[in-house]
């Protein structure tokens, strides 16, 4: 998921490949369900939402089986999944299903925060954000808190607040390709907004290339969109 999308999801298909040879049991339920979260997470970020949406079935088949932190990335990647097909209710679901698999509480604020988002409701993810930047700062290498808050001030015009998210998600997760990707790619649009033009393609550019080393069609997909928009932008 952080550096190659194609050699992960070859591995986790030769994972399922395998698995097949175990006697039907709970470990092997789980080993599936934990290769199916992953490839699920690929297929999303490598773009394949029509994948992502046929693997979630199998995985939402193998939850009644499954605990712990299997059941808990299970129903993070399906929240994930979820919001990005216009599935509230089946996102909601897997929100409830980490309450009651007791995920650490910053990780269910993350993910009531992202629901949020994708449903419209941009001040209520905002609010959610800052309240768990500033009651679990600790989890900022481990969650997007800085990148989704900065994701929320742009989209409500508070840009000076984007920019500096923006660029402390950019230090906090320095060296991981994905979520510089990311952060790369909502830094290049929030300094596009603010006229910044030649600045905000370099980070752009940095996104695609972050992309393409990742084999992310999702990421390289957004860095020329976003970098359309700065053209426009700009009068070219």
């Amino acid at each position: 998921l952080f550096d190659d999308l194609p050699e992960g999801r070859r591995a986790l298909e030769s994972i399922l490949v395998r698995a097949r040879c175990i006697p039907p049991s709970a470990a092997r339920q789980s080993i599936e369900a934990h290769a199916l979260a992953g490839l699920v997470d690929n297929a999303v970020f490598g773009g394949d939402l029509a994948r992502a949406c046929e693997l979630a079935q199998p995985l939402r088949e193998r939850l009644p089986g499954i605990d712990g932190d299997v059941l808990i990335e299970a129903h993070q990647v399906l929240i994930e999944a979820s919001m990005r097909a216009g599935d509230a209710e089946a996102a909601s679901a897997s929100l409830q299903g980490l309450r009651d698999a007791r995920a650490p509480a910053p990780v269910v604020m993350s993910f009531e925060a992202q629901i949020h988002w994708f449903a419209g409701a941009v001040r209520e993810a905002r609010a959610v954000f800052e309240t768990l930047l500033d009651r679990h700062p600790h989890y900022c290498q481990g969650l997007t808190i800085e990148n989704d808050l900065a994701v929320m001030c742009h989209a409500l015009g508070d840009l000076d607040t984007a920019e500096a998210m923006a660029r402390r998600s950019l230090r906090s997760w320095a060296g991981v390709a994905h979520t510089e990707a990311l952060s790369s790619l909502v830094l290049g649009s929030t300094l596009t907004s603010m006229g910044r033009y030649d600045e905000a393609l370099g980070h752009l550019e940095r996104a695609r290339e972050l992309g393409s080393q990742q084999g992310s069609a999702l990421f390289v997909g957004e860095a020329h969109a976003r970098r359309s928009r700065l053209h426009w932008c700009a009068g070219d």
